[in-house]
C-alpha cells in the first residue's frame, strides 16, 4: 500500500454554484457564536505525524509560539511524548523520516527571527534507544560556494546510504548554481560526490538499479525555460530545451520493473500537462490521462505500475478512477466513505504495509490524525492538532465558477459565516500572491477562516495569470498586471452580488505581495467598486519593483520581471497605484514588514508619502522584525485583528468614524499604527 502515499481522496465535493444560487448557513448545525480569534489564528500542535517502521513509536513535529520547530517523539501505547528534540540558536527542525525502527533522520534549517527554512544546515541521525543526536553532513563537500553549502537528502539507496543534492545556501547568486550529486552514509558520515549537473539547478532521475539516468534543470537565467538531459554512459545529452509558455516533456521516473519505459509529464501539444509511459528504445508515448481543463496532479499506480486513478483540483479535489474495480480503488471508496467532504492523505506506513497514518482536512479543518489498520479495516484516532477549535464552528468554503466579462469561465472559492444566512453580506475580495503560477485551492485557509468567522463572505479567485489551469491561462497574461486579471477580481464582485450573496456597496479588497499591488489597483481602476483597501507587503510601483528587492538582483529575476512587468517605464508606471493615488475616493490600511525584500519597504514608504500628499484618510502597521509578512504568533494576530477591525469600520456594523480597536493581546508586544484621518475624504 506504499504506492498510495500523498494521494488526496475526495467525495461529495463535485458542486459548484451557478448565477442566481443562495446560499445559506449549514441547517444541520444550529447558529453558533463566533470563535475566538486568538483559537484561529493559533499554531497547531503537530504539523507531520510519521509511524515507526515497527510502529512502536510516531515522531512529529509541532511549533512553538515563538516559531521554533520542535520534534517530538510519541510512545504508540501511551500516546506520551518521551523525547522532544529543539535546535537553540540558528538551527531549526526541518523535514525528518525513519530510516530504521531506531533511527530518525533529521534535516535541519536555518533560522532567524524573520523565518525558519533559509536552505539546509546539515543532516543528523537520532537513535531512538539511546536518545543520542549525531550531525552525519553539514555542508562538507564541494568548496564552488565558499563553504556555504545546503543539502538536499534524497531517495534511500541501500540500509546505509542516501542520495544527497548539495548546492549553494541562500539566494545571493546571480545565476541559478549548478548542484551536485552525494552519495552519503549515514553512519559514517562520509559523502562521495557522484557527478555534476549538466544544467542549473537540477533534479535527477535514477533506474531501479538507482544509476543517474536524466537530469532536468534551468538555464542559468531564465525561470520559465526546462533543461532536459539524458546521461548516456558517463556523458550527458542534451535530451530538450523548452520554453515553458510553449510546454515541456520532463522526465519524472523510471517503471518499477520495465527497463525500457519511463514515466513523462508532458504538454507540448496540449494546453495542460498530461502524464505518459514512454519508450526508451523507440520514444512511442503512451498517453496515461490528461484533462483539457486542468493540470494534473498525479497519477497513482499499483505495486505492478498499472495506473488506476489520477487526481487533479478544477475546482474541487477530483479523484479519478482510472480502474474503477481495482482493489486499491474500492479501498479507497470505503476510506472515502468514512470521512466524507474531506481529503484524506497517507503520511506514512509501517515496515508491513499494514498499518498507515493518515492526515484528514478539509476546509473546516487543517487536519486531523488517524491510524488506519488496512488488515482488519479499522480506524483510530491519534491527535488533534487544533483541540481548542472544533470543526463544525468553523466557516465551510465552497468552489464556485463565474464567467468573466470576456466569457472565460473563472474558479474561486466562498468562506462564508456560519452565524449569518448567505445574503447580501458585507463581501471581502481576497486576490492570491504569487502571481503566475501560483493558484488557490479548495481547503482550510486560517486568513479566510478568521475574516468570515467575524461576518464577512470572502471571495478567492483563480484569475487568469494562475497556475494549474494550462499553459495559456498561465503565461499569456504576462504584462497584464492591472488589466484583465484585475478585471476578474470584479466580476467575482459582479457574480457575488448577482447571486445575491453579497451587497454590492458593502465590499472591501485585501490581499498581500501580489493581491497587496491587486488591492490598491482595485482602488485606482475601479474606484467606486470598493468601500476600503488593505496592502498586506504590498507591490504599489512596478517601476520600484522592476529595481528594487531580491528578485531583481538575479539575472534571472530580472528577466522574469522584463517579461511578467514589461519593458517600458511608462506602461509600467500607468498600471500601478501610487502614481495614481489621486484616484483612490476610500480609506486603505497598509501593512508592511520593515524587513521586506521581495516587496520592498520602498514601495510602503512612496505609497504612504503620496497618500498624505493627497491628505487621503489611511492606517498603517508595521512589523520591526518581519520580512514578506509577519511570522510571530504575536505580530500575526494583530495584524489580523487590526484588519478586521479595519473591515468592520467601513462595511461591517460599526461607523468609519469610530476610533480603532486596541487589537492588544495578552503578553505581546503592540506593533507601530499610525491613523492619518486626512482631508475631505
Amino acid at each position: 500500500m506504499k504506492l498510495l502515499r500523498a494521494v488526496a481522496f475526495a467525495a461529495g465535493l463535485a458542486i459548484g454554484l451557478v448565477p442566481g444560487a443562495v446560499l445559506v448557513a449549514d441547517p444541520a448545525s444550529p447558529a453558533v457564536a463566533p470563535v475566538k480569534l486568538t483559537d484561529i489564528i493559533s499554531r497547531p500542535k503537530v504539523v507531520d505525524l510519521k509511524v515507526s517502521p515497527d510502529g512502536k513509536y510516531f515522531a512529529g513535529t509541532g511549533v512553538t509560539d515563538e516559531g521554533k520547530t520542535v520534534l517530538h517523539i510519541l510512545d504508540r501505547r501511551t500516546m506520551t511524548v518521551v523525547h522532544s528534540e529543539v535546535y537553540e540558536g540558528p538551527l531549526g527542525i526541518g523535514e525528518f523520516s525513519w530510516h530504521d525502527a531506531d533511527n530518525l533522520l533529521i534535516t535541519s534549517t536555518y533560522k532567524s527571527e524573520l523565518v525558519e527554512g533559509r536552505g539546509s544546515a546539515g543532516v543528523f541521525i537520532f537513535n531512538i534507544k539511546t536518545r543520542e543526536i549525531r550531525r552525519v553532513w553539514g555542508g562538507e563537500g564541494s568548496t564552488d560556494y565558499g563553504g556555504f553549502e545546503g543539502g538536499d537528502l534524497g531517495a534511500r539507496i541501500d540500509d546505509e546510504h542516501y542520495w544527497l543534492t548539495v548546492g549553494p545556501s541562500g539566494s545571493s547568486y546571480s545565476e541559478f548554481p549548478f548542484f551536485y550529486l552525494y552519495k552519503l552514509n549515514i553512519f559514517t558520515g562520509r559523502a562521495t560526490k557522484v557527478l555534476k549537473s549538466p544544467s542549473r539547478a537540477a533534479s535527477f532521475v535514477f533506474n531501479k538499479d538507482n544509476e543517474v539516468t536524466h537530469a532536468v534543470g534551468m538555464l542559468p537565467d531564465d525561470f520559465d525555460t526546462t533543461v532536459v538531459h539524458r546521461r548516456v554512459g558517463d556523458e550527458w545529452v542534451l535530451e530538450g530545451t523548452y520554453r515553458n509558455p510553449q510546454g515541456a516533456s520532463v522526465p519524472v521516473r523510471w517503471h518499477k520493473w520495465d527497463p525500457n519505459r519511463i514515466l513523462y509529464k508532458d504538454n507540448l501539444d496540449a494546453q495542460t500537462i498530461g502524464y505518459y509511459w514512454v519508450d526508451a528504445k523507440t520514444g512511442a508515448r503512451e498517453l496515461i490521462y490528461r484533462d483539457p481543463r486542468v493540470d494534473v496532479d498525479e497519477v497513482v499506480f499499483d505495486d505492478e505500475d498499472v495506473a488506476i486513478a489520477a487526481k487533479h483540483q478544477y475546482d474541487y479535489p477530483t479523484y479519478v478512477p482510472l480502474q474503477p474495480d481495482h482493489p486499491l480503488v474500492v479501498r479507497r471508496q470505503r476510506l472515502v466513505a468514512a470521512f466524507p467532504d474531506h481529503q484524506i492523505s497517507i503520511e506514512s506506513s509501517t515496515a508491513d504495509g499494514i498499518e498507515h497514518v493518515l492526515r484528514v482536512h478539509s476546509d473546516r479543518d487543517p487536519g486531523q490524525f488517524y491510524l488506519w489498520n488496512e488488515y482488519d479495516g479499522k480506524v483510530r484516532h491519534l491527535l488533534d492538532p487544533r483541540p481548542q477549535v472544533k470543526a463544525a464552528d468553523m466557516p465551510r468554503t465552497q468552489a464556485v465558477r463565474f464567467k468573466a466579462r470576456d466569457g472565460m469561465e473563472l474558479v474561486g472559492y466562498l468562506t462564508l459565516p456560519k452565524q449569518k444566512p448567505a445574503q447580501k453580506l458585507p463581501l471581502i475580495i481576497l486576490p492570491h500572491g504569487g502571481p503566475h503560477g501560483v493558484r488557490d485551492s479548495w481547503g482550510y485557509d486560517m486568513e479566510a477562516a478568521a475574516f468570515a468567522n467575524a461576518g464577512y463572505a470572502v471571495l478567492k479567485v483563480n484569475y487568469r495569470g494562475s497556475g494549474g489551469y494550462g499553459k495559456d491561462f498561465h503565461y499569456k497574461w504576462y504584462r497584464h498586471w492591472g488589466l484583465e486579471m484585475q478585471d476578474d477580481l470584479e466580476d467575482g464582485v459582479l457574480w457575488a452580488a448577482g447571486a445575491g450573496i453579497a451587497d454590492i456597496d458593502r465590499v472591501c479588497i485585501y490581499g498581500a505581495s501580489y493581491g497587496g499591488y491587486a488591492s490598491l489597483m482595485g482602488v485606482v481602476k475601479t474606484p467606486d467598486r470598493y468601500q476600503c483597501a488593505i496592502g498586506y507587503v504590498g507591490v504599489y510601483d512596478l517601476n520600484i519593483m522592476h529595481q528594487f528587492g531580491d528578485i531583481s538582483r538575479s539575472k534571472a529575476g530580472q528577466k522574469y520581471l522584463d517579461d511578467a512587468l514589461g519593458t517600458d517605464p511608462a506602461d509600467r508606471a500607468a498600471r500601478s497605484s501610487t502614481p495614481h493615488v489621486d484616484r483612490i475616493k476610500v480609506p486603505v490600511f497598509l501593512v508592511h514588514g520593515m524587513q521586506d525584500d521581495r516587496a520592498h519597504f520602498r514601495h510602503y514608504e512612496e505609497m504612504r508619502e503620496a497618500l498624505k500628499a493627497q491628505h487621503h484618510r489611511f492606517e498603517t502597521l508595521l512589523v520591526p522584525r518581519a520580512g514578506h509578512g509577519a511570522r510571530d504568533l504575536a505580530s500575526v494576530r494583530e495584524v489580523t485583528c487590526r484588519m478586521i477591525d479595519f473591515f468592520d469600520r467601513h462595511i461591517g456594523d460599526r461607523k468609519p468614524t469610530d476610533p480603532p480597536d486596541d487589537c492588544q493581546f495578552p503578553g505581546s508586544k503592540k506593533l507601530p499604527y499610525e491613523y492619518f484621518e486626512g482631508g475631505s475624504r
